[in-house]
């Protein structure tokens, strides 16, 4: 959910609600309220319309990197490439990754805890 917890923080540094970003993007409230409860990524046309509105780019919305920041060779191409695909397949690419994170956070304190 990195795409919408930077979202939702550029809103709030901007004074900006969800309604106000609604109506400049043409996107329902009620799409925008939906995604961000159920974590759902937007299509990349969506995302690139928020991101104008935001006056962000899309990387760090997507990333959290400042601007100008470096992502590992590829990853970027990588992200363009998730968000052109349906929104039935996004969801199973970020709730697969989702699924790999946890597992790999819950090991590794699992090894702290056996070493600490």
């Amino acid at each position: 959910m990195v795409f919408w917890e930077n979202v939702v923080k550029a809103l709030k540094k901007n004074g900006k609600t969800q309604l106000d970003m609604a109506e400049a993007t043409g996107i329902p409230i009620q799409t925008i309220r939906g995604w961000i409860s159920k974590g759902v990524e937007p299509r990349l046309s969506d995302a690139v319309s928020i991101a104008k509105f935001l006056n962000l780019s899309l990387d760090f919305l997507a990333t959290g990197l400042k601007d100008g920041g470096s992502l590992p060779r590829g990853v970027s191409d990588l992200a363009f490439e998730i968000l052109a695909l349906p929104d039935v397949y996004q969801k199973i690419v970020f709730d697969s990754v989702r699924t790999l994170k946890a597992d790999a956070t819950a090991k590794a304190r699992e090894s702290r805890r056996d070493f600490g």
